[in-house]
């Protein structure tokens, strides 16, 4: 998510680039070892844009089929 004070220019992600930034984070956090190492092989399943608190955010996920878990 990119924000910033008033004053400061915010720039809206379409949806290409916010799976590549999902795709970067998950990389990321798999690297801290705060996800098993097994999510690297996981394909995105979905990506939309949802209203949240007012403010218009993407949601990506991702499924492990083999442990049935979901990633957002």
């Amino acid at each position: 998510m990119a924000s910033g004070h008033p004053g400061h220019d915010v720039e809206q992600l379409d949806q290409q680039s916010a799976i590549e930034v999902a795709s970067n984070k998950l990389q990321d956090l798999i690297e801290a070892d705060k996800l098993n190492s097994t999510w690297s092989e996981v394909k995105m399943i979905d990506s939309q844009i949802v209203r949240i608190k007012g403010r218009q955010n993407w949601i990506v996920s991702y499924l492990d089929v083999e442990s049935n878990q979901r990633l957002e």
